[in-house]
């Protein structure tokens, strides 16, 4: 008899593992496309399908989705970049809104790594009057989703940079241009310009890389950003959802 019952569980824990792979399989990934049409980034349909689970959250619970929502992470190497441009991805598949990402990250960019085919002279050439906004902006096969890389800009005037009026006039602009901007914004507790980068934003969202990041961290990072609201977290390379544990540090705005 106890057997009998150990052989039934088995079938059932394997049956219940089918049908949560066939889900998945029926999850479709999007594809980020060039400008050409070739791939330049496929998002896995269990995280599109978590982007539109919090996307629908934020909506049912009455926030407005931010008009420049800002992706910051605790710690460098958290998928914040990687992160930014899926979302983005989902958004402008899924909504009539344009968008554009904004990499303000020139301590460690990342958006050009992740997609080397990417052209332009980034927005540090803007603010340095070495090329106009409609130079750096770079237009993917998606008519609505638009990507602006960070570009090179020396290590002395990131700090002034980061704080700056051209910075925040240059947001304002984009903003007049799209609905949506996302903004890659530095780790919090590997730079202080990260701060003063995040206050450009309308509201942020944290990117904790799951099973990896110090909840200690994470207290300090947000105890850094607390004068922002912050919308949730986002569990990366896992599912998208905000667990008590971490919903109990983010200041309600």
């Amino acid at each position: 008899m106890a057997e009998d019952e150990k052989t039934d569980k088995k079938e059932k824990k394997k049956k219940k593992k089918k049908e949560k792979l066939q889900q998945l399989a029926e999850r479709p990934s999007l594809v980020l496309p060039g400008p050409d049409e070739t791939a330049w980034l496929t998002v896995h349909g269990e995280a599109v399908h978590s982007y539109r689970h919090m996307l629908s959250r934020l909506n049912r619970e009455g926030y407005a989705l931010p008009h420049k929502l800002g992706l910051l992470a605790t710690l460098r190497q958290e998928g914040t970049t990687h992160t930014a441009l899926a979302l983005a991805t989902t958004m402008a598949v899924d909504l009539q809104k344009s968008i554009c990402v904004v990499e303000l990250n020139w301590h460690w960019p990342g958006m050009t790594k992740l997609l080397p085919q990417l052209e332009s002279p980034g927005l540090a050439a803007v603010l340095q009057d070495e090329a106009t906004l409609d130079d750096a902006i770079v237009a993917t096969g998606l008519p609505n989703l638009s990507l602006l890389p960070a570009g090179e800009l020396a290590l002395e005037k990131r700090p002034i940079t980061a704080r700056s009026q051209k910075l925040a006039d240059t947001i304002t602009a984009l903003s007049q241009k799209f609905d949506h901007l996302l903004l890659d914004i530095p780790a919090i507790l590997a730079t202080s310009d990260a701060i003063a980068l995040a206050t450009l934003s309308d509201a942020c969202a944290v990117v904790i890389h799951q099973g990896v990041t110090p909840i200690g961290d994470v207290k300090k990072a947000l105890d850094d950003v607390e004068h922002i609201q912050m919308l949730g977290v986002i569990m990366n390379q896992v599912a998208i959802k905000t667990p008590k544990l971490f919903l109990r540090m983010i200041p309600q705005g």
